[in-house]
């Protein structure tokens, strides 16, 4: 699995490449620009951005520039500094999961690669052309 990572602190980018680099492949960006060309250009399994790097303004514009091109990937975001409201104006902008600091990045690791499943699932669903089908594997449960 491939994420896009945006992450401009350099000890916050340290402990997320130590808790993921055995499960993922990571593609580094210094920009916001940046996060969304290369988010154009391939296709990322989840997108991890550092929210404090940025204006929450220009965090929201980028969660939702990045949710329009890409419904199936998994959007995540760190952060210092984030009220509630912020959060939840997020999460209403299609970001998967926001990650307070402190955190433990093995849990961070494992919510991860939980929403990708869960995206990838609801993707597959809606790739049979019917809610109706169930599928897993070779496994199929007709609703």
């Amino acid at each position: 699995m491939t994420v896009l990572t945006f992450v401009a602190r350099f000890d916050l980018h340290r402990r997320i490449e130590k808790a993921l680099s055995s499960q993922f492949v990571m593609d580094d960006v210094a920009s916001a620009k940046e996060c969304l060309q290369m988010a154009q250009l391939a296709r990322y399994e989840g997108v991890l951005i550092d929210s404090d790097s940025l204006i929450f303004v220009d965090v929201l514009a980028l969660v939702k520039l990045l949710r329009h091109e890409s419904s199936d990937t998994s959007i995540f975001i760190f952060s210092r500094c984030l009220d509630l409201e912020q959060r939840l104006c997020l999460f209403e902008a299609g970001v998967d999961d926001c990650v307070c600091e402190p955190f433990f990045a093995s849990e961070m690791a494992v919510r991860l690669g939980l929403s990708i499943r869960l995206r990838q699932a609801a993707s597959d669903l809606g790739a049979s052309g019917t809610a109706n089908v169930l599928r897993s594997g070779d496994l199929e449960l007709d609703l």
